[in-house]
């Protein structure tokens, strides 16, 4: 006897009938919606953070340099066995020897601190290294002032790259009417006052750091204008 044909199967075993497919399809496609919704938000918002950052490093560095720029150090830079300059700039190029160090590691110790602004990568290139007398350090601290990192000088250097539109560094003495582009500082002179431009994303800060203390005293220390919009 054949018991298969003695139990016919119903259609509802045989397969899904055409409400239950149109039910799982109508799911799936909720499900599906869900996730790209969930997934658009998401985006979006980590878009909004990430925008939110790069505005906030703005003034993040402005800040920092402001405070570097206070604990300006007159002290020529020992390199390759002879002294250089411990104050340059440029434009879109700072160089300078500070007290003040990005990190708790440096505290109490001089650093050299470079700013370079990359117009055409749009980035801002930070860097500070440990200014130490020692005659091995001499060659990396040549390197550092060329702009050449080794791999040997690494443990001594923190850099931060931060995304920025447009960084303008400015100088001038106080019996100055206007501001010059550059400083070579040839004479081992400082600056009295230094302004600093930072412009992101609608993110704008400038800041004008008085270094001179004489001059300092007469003026105040500094003052920082921002403006944040979208």
């Amino acid at each position: 006897m054949n018991l298969a044909s003695s139990y016919p199967l119903s259609l509802s075993e045989k397969a899904f009938t055409l409400m239950e497919l149109l039910i799982a399809i109508t799911i799936g496609a909720m499900v599906m919606a869900i996730i790209a919704t969930a997934f658009h938000v998401s985006v979006a918002n980590w878009e909004r953070v990430r925008k939110s950052n790069d505005r906030l490093q703005v003034f993040q560095i402005a800040d920092l340099l402001a405070n570097q720029l206070l604990h300006l150090r007159k002290r020529p830079i020992p390199a390759r066995g002879r002294n250089r300059t411990a104050f340059y700039g440029k434009e879109r190029e700072l160089l300078f020897v500070t007290d003040y160090s990005l990190l708790g590691l440096f505290r109490n110790n001089s650093v050299i601190v470079s700013a370079r602004f990359d117009d055409n990568e749009k980035i801002l290139v930070y860097r500070q290294m440990l200014l130490n007398p020692r005659g091995d350090f001499q060659d990396f601290i040549g390197n550092f002032l060329e702009g050449r990192i080794t791999a040997e000088m690494e443990r001594w250097i923190e850099e931060r790259k931060i995304p920025m539109e447009k960084v303008v560094f400015e100088y001038c003495k106080d019996d100055e009417t206007s501001f010059r582009k550059t400083w070579t500082g040839e004479t081992g002179e400082l600056p009295d006052v230094v302004r600093l431009s930072f412009d992101h994303k609608g993110a704008r800060a400038s800041v004008v750091r008085v270094v001179n203390l004489k001059l300092m005293e007469k003026i105040g220390r500094f003052y920082v204008k921002g403006k944040n919009s979208e």
